[in-house]
């Protein structure tokens, strides 16, 4: 197995999981930054007790730290 293998966990249905513990200081940074910039969008959701699906788009997301790994949202 690899070493780059060793730092990651693939399932049978292809999605990559990165362990944390497993990657560098360095390599946490780099994941952190390439997932920030630029800035995603994400879908922010709630259902209300009357079975209302909110869905609103959040374009705010910040890096708090590195180590450990920290991402802030603000709503």
């Amino acid at each position: 197995m690899t070493q780059e293998k060793n730092k990651r966990i693939e399932n049978k249905d292809k999605m990559i999981r990165f362990i944390p513990e497993r990657l560098s200081k360095r390599e946490r940074y780099k994941f952190l930054i390439g997932s920030m910039i630029p800035c995603p969008t994400a879908l922010a959701t709630s259902l209300l007790e009357d079975e209302v699906l909110n869905i609103v788009p959040f374009s705010y997301f910040n890096i708090v730290i590195s180590n450990p790994s920290i991402v802030s949202l603000a709503i």
